[in-house]
């Protein structure tokens, strides 16, 4: 059994290997989602973020916020309703996809800060 949660779990069966899934935890932030997003475009050519019910608007904060800084340029939207109500968005590199790849690997390197005060 994998580690992952199901929140950022790719399933790899067709189409859904491209999905990320984002959840209502309170654990993960958008952040979090937007660089699991961008990696998944270094090997793909378009990756899926979708949310169920209250998690809509962590996908609406993660796509505005990567297609704001043009990380990402949003291919298709799509909703549907299941048990709740979905919303999938379509998305592919952007013309900053490669700078914003550097600056995930320059806050990796960088200490966390401290209030020394």
């Amino acid at each position: 059994m994998s580690d992952e949660s199901p929140s950022t779990m790719a399933i790899n069966n067709g189409h859904d290997k491209r999905k990320i899934k984002i959840s209502k935890d309170k654990v993960k932030s958008s952040f979090y989602y937007s660089d699991l997003a961008t990696r998944f475009l270094e090997t793909e050519d378009y990756v899926d973020i979708s949310g169920l019910g209250r998690a809509i608007s962590k996908v609406c904060l993660t796509v505005e916020y990567l297609k704001s800084n043009n990380v990402i340029t949003v291919k298709k939207i799509q909703t549907g309703m299941n048990s709740s109500v979905e919303l999938i968005v379509t998305v592919e590199k952007g013309p900053n996809h490669s700078e914003y790849l550097k600056s995930m690997e320059e806050r990796k390197k960088s200490p966390p800060m401290h209030d020394d005060d």
